[in-house]
């Protein structure tokens, strides 16, 4: 987690007793890849786990279904799994590293609990 995402869940905690829970050196802000003057992929070391993460859970789904019409005794469930698995890492790609930062909108979601 990035200092700066921090106050979005914590808006009412101060910033000093905030850097003495989370010092900057353990929460630093998020590393950025340049591609380009308008292109910027946040956290680059994570796009890499991400896409592992979704062939493992697509392709395991699929490798499941195709056992399953074989006459295995795979239960839908292990299949679905690995699907949903799949697609978690999908949006994880798309939230953690390509959607930019906008923590405004946050706050008033936040304030009018």
């Amino acid at each position: 987690m990035s200092s700066s995402f921090i106050p979005v869940f914590f808006p009412d905690l101060g910033q000093s007793s905030l850097y003495k829970l989370f010092p900057k050196a353990l929460c630093s802000d998020p590393a950025h890849l340049e591609l380009g003057e308008n292109y910027l992929i946040k956290w680059p070391y994570l796009a890499p786990l991400c896409l592992v993460g979704m062939l493992v859970g697509l392709l395991g789904a699929l490798n499941l279904r195709i056992d399953r019409y074989r006459g295995s005794t795979v239960h839908a469930s292990w299949i679905s799994g690995f699907f949903f698995f799949g697609l978690m890492n999908i949006t994880a790609i798309v939230s953690h590293c390509l959607l930019p930062d906008v923590h405004s909108h946050a706050y008033t979601i936040l304030a009018r609990w």
